[in-house]
């Protein structure tokens, strides 16, 4: 487990590294060290990372089937 600033111990501050998606554009992880800060970094559009042969289409398919089905990773919540 990693701490804040603050001394919480009980919360993880940082996101799996990994790629992410809302449905159209594919982000990176990303972690700010000087600050403590998480980040996403778009690195491409889900359509351009579908077609891409940088993943065989087992991998593709997985992708799919999971954005479909599971629950998500990351949820973004209005303060």
């Amino acid at each position: 487990m990693l701490s804040d600033s603050s001394g919480q111990y009980w919360r993880e501050r940082r996101l799996k590294p990994g790629l992410y998606t809302d449905g159209s554009s594919v982000y990176e992880a990303s972690y700010r060290y000087r600050d403590g800060r998480n980040g996403m970094h778009r690195v491409s559009t889900l359509d351009q990372l579908l077609r891409s042969k940088a993943f065989d289409d087992k991998e593709k398919e997985r992708v799919v089937q999971r954005l479909k089905e599971d629950a998500p990773d990351v949820v973004l919540e209005d303060l």
